[in-house]
């Protein structure tokens, strides 16, 4: 059983996300933020230093700090035990990573 009240919001800006996946931004209570790919529930960290860059391949790609991806986020939340689906070991973990990095 996996744990509940995680909740981010959903991104829906393709600019920001690419075209490709889907993101939710997660803010913990200390104000650290995740991006989570959903549904395979790879993140990454958003900060000042580290912005939001959805292709680190494509040095033409805009990159978004944490300020824009709050106000890009939509009304729509989502539980991260829903937004990563549920399918073997390695999403298990993405899962875990995850919460743990929620309660560190």
């Amino acid at each position: 059983m996996r744990n509940r009240g995680i909740v981010g919001r959903v991104i829906a800006d393709e600019q920001i996300t690419g075209p490709y996946e889907s993101y939710a931004l997660f803010v913990r209570p200390d104000g650290e933020m995740l991006m989570v790919q959903g549904p395979e529930g790879v993140g990454y960290r958003v900060r000042t230093d580290e912005p939001w860059k959805w292709n680190d391949y494509n040095e033409s790609c805009p990159s978004y700090g944490p300020e824009e991806l709050l106000e890009a986020r939509t009304d729509k939340e989502v539980d991260l035990a829903d937004w990563i689906r549920v399918f073997g070991a390695r999403l298990e973990s993405n899962f875990a990573q995850i919460v743990h990095w929620w309660n560190s």
